[in-house]
C-alpha cells in the first residue's frame, strides 16, 4: 500500500482541498495524520480507504491502484477554473448539490442540442477563461 499515499495527495491536489480540510472531513483532529499516510510513513486500515476515496470523488479502486493509471492520469489534468468549482461544489450541502446538479444538467442539454455557432465547446481541463 506504499503508493496509496500517492495518490490521495495527487487526488486531494487535483480537487483542490488541502490536508486539514481532508482531514476535517474524514474526522481526524489534524492534518498531520493525512501528511504521514501521504509521505508514506503511516498506511491506511482497509476500512478508511473507502472513506478517503468518497471524499476524494474517486473509487477505492483507484486508491488501491487497482484500476488503469492511465484513465486516472487524465482525470486530474485539470484547469484552475475546474479545481475552483470542484473546492465549491465539495463544500456545498445536498441541497445545493441537487440544485447546482439540475442547472447543470439543463444547460449541458441546451448546449448540445443547440446549433447555435455562438457557443463555444469546451475540452475537458480547458476554461475559456484563460
Amino acid at each position: 500500500m506504499a503508493d496509496i499515499g500517492k495518490r490521495i495527495r495527487e487526488k486531494r491536489e487535483a480537487i483542490g482541498i488541502t490536508q486539514e480540510e481532508l482531514a476535517t472531513k474524514l474526522g481526524y483532529k489534524n492534518k498531520s495524520t493525512i501528511a504521514k499516510i501521504e509521505n508514506g510513513t503511516n498506511d491506511i486500515v482497509q476500512s478508511k480507504v473507502v472513506e478517503f476515496a468518497n471524499a476524494l470523488n474517486t473509487s477505492a479502486s483507484y486508491l488501491m491502484g487497482w484500476e488503469d493509471k492511465t484513465r486516472n492520469v487524465q482525470q486530474t489534468q485539470i484547469s484552475q477554473l475546474d479545481k475552483d468549482l470542484l473546492h465549491k461544489y465539495h463544500y456545498i450541502d445536498d441541497k445545493g448539490r441537487h440544485t447546482v446538479d439540475t442547472v447543470l444538467e439543463m444547460e449541458y442539454n441546451r448546449c448540445k442540442n443547440t446549433s447555435d455557432s455562438n457557443i463555444t465547446k469546451l475540452e475537458p481541463g480547458k476554461d475559456k477563461h484563460t
